[in-house]
């Protein structure tokens, strides 16, 4: 069992935070500014260890998690896999027009081909459009709600984690999250290294 295992099974609690005779304490003053962050990164690490089924994720190095990421991603691009997700390396535009740079050759849009990424700047209107970048730039296509109707001007905020999945059947990008919170924080409070 890791020692992040170890941690939130036994260290975290639930009685007041005392740092002499209880410092694992989850309430009461002083509690959040001790235990808060290094919880969250206990719970990723051991969200890690899960979803690979290594117990030694939490020696792996971010740039080596994200290299594996990106192999994955590599080999899911090249076989045209529906599915596949890809995490921006780059984000330029403005909220209205998006062009992401992704870290593997991409010589077409396929159908649900997923990209990650931070918003740059709340869009203003209903034609967002999206493109990427890698071989070449790809032609932008316009960017639609979940459901695939047109954006209502700001629904992506500026700093939102966003998922577009591309639909081919509509020709047109749909986007999950955006919804006005900056997650940047909360990630880099997760994963230690943004």
């Amino acid at each position: 069992m890791s020692a992040a295992r170890d941690r939130l099974a036994s260290y975290y609690n639930l009685d007041p935070y005392n740092e002499d005779t209880n410092p694992g304490g989850m309430i009461g003053v002083g509690a959040m500014a001790a235990n808060w962050l290094p919880c969250l990164r206990d719970i990723a690490a051991v969200v890690l260890e899960v979803v690979t089924g290594a117990d030694a994720v939490t020696t792996a190095t971010p740039q080596a998690l994200e290299a594996a990421a990106r192999a994955d991603a590599a080999a899911a691009v090249a076989a045209g896999a529906a599915g596949a997700t890809l995490n921006a390396t780059g984000v330029s535009g403005t909220g209205d027009a998006v062009t992401v740079t992704v870290g593997v050759a991409l010589s077409a849009y396929f159908d649900l081909l997923t990209v990650r990424l931070v918003w740059p700047a709340a869009n203003t209107t209903a034609a967002t459009t999206l493109a990427i970048t890698s071989t070449g730039t790809l032609t932008a296509k316009p960017v639609r709600d979940a459901a695939g109707n047109a954006l209502a001007p700001g629904a992506l905020a500026a700093g939102a984690l966003v998922t577009a999945t591309y639909i081919s059947a509509s020709d047109h990008w749909r986007v999950g999250g955006g919804g006005g919170t900056d997650l940047s924080e909360v990630h880099a409070a997760i994963c230690g290294f943004m």
